[in-house]
């Protein structure tokens, strides 16, 4: 008969009291558990939860957690340290992510994680910057090492993204080829020493180059062709072939 009257007792309990009394019931009184207390903390959004955990590790996981959801960076400096705790920079890294606030990108340093189940892909500033600008090179990624881009983007500097312009024709920037070895333009093009696409030159059959403008040390290219030397000399303003034995 108690077990009886037991059982009708809690499973009325939802309906006599609100959802957070209910909860804190349940967590101090049945399921006496760290774990309980940050399910409530993240449903209830109760800062006061966090708090009655005591392990470092659901302790830092439920601050880390609010402040995602309220999107709080200083909840992250209320996360115990210790063993199994999770670190305040991979707090911040959800919320750089949530906001695409480099800035706390930036603040995560020379910190790196190999990941956990909150961010299994790793935590560090250049994956924090990955997860919020996309992978370095991409268009409205962010720019790669070198300030390099994808083909026919662009590294704007003003907030370190690669964006699609006119690269590649004639007077606008040169770009990288796909391996980002060399700078190349549009065929019919070539990349001047001023990172600038200008018409082609210095070839035969070509218009001379102008030696300021493409570094080739002369107006047309000399190619050394063992046994002979193929000179190419500047003729009305064209490239011309010399062969000298």
């Amino acid at each position: 008969m108690k077990r009886y009257l037991l059982m009708i007792m809690i499973l009325s309990m939802p309906f006599l009291l609100s959802g957070c009394i209910f909860q804190e019931w349940i967590c101090e009184g049945v399921w006496k558990d760290d774990h309980c207390w940050k399910d409530a903390a993240e449903r209830w959004d109760k800062e006061d939860y966090c708090d009655k955990i005591e392990k470092p590790g659901p302790h830092s996981k439920c601050w880390m957690m609010l402040a995602k959801k309220q999107q709080n960076i200083e909840f992250c400096e209320n996360m115990k340290t210790g063993s199994g705790a999770y670190d305040k920079q991979q707090c911040w890294m959800l919320i750089a992510i949530a906001q695409e606030n480099t800035k706390l990108c930036d603040k995560i340093g020379s910190y790196t994680h190999s990941g956990n189940d909150v961010n299994p892909g790793g935590i560090s500033k250049e994956k924090c910057l990955d997860k919020v600008f996309g992978k370095c090179g991409m268009e409205n990624g962010r720019c790669c090492k070198d300030e390099i881009c994808d083909h026919g983007l662009v590294c704007k500097k003003e907030n370190w993204r690669c964006v699609r312009t006119q690269s590649g024709a004639l007077g606008q920037p040169c770009f990288m080829d796909s391996t980002n070895s060399w700078k190349q333009c549009n065929e019919g093009l070539v990349c001047s020493i001023t990172n600038t696409c200008i018409a082609a030159c210095g070839g035969t059959g070509q218009p001379c180059c102008d030696p300021a403008a493409k570094d080739i040390g002369s107006k047309c290219y000399t190619v050394a062709n063992d046994p002979v030397l193929i000179v190419g000399e500047c003729e009305n303003n064209v490239c011309v072939q010399k062969v000298i034995g």
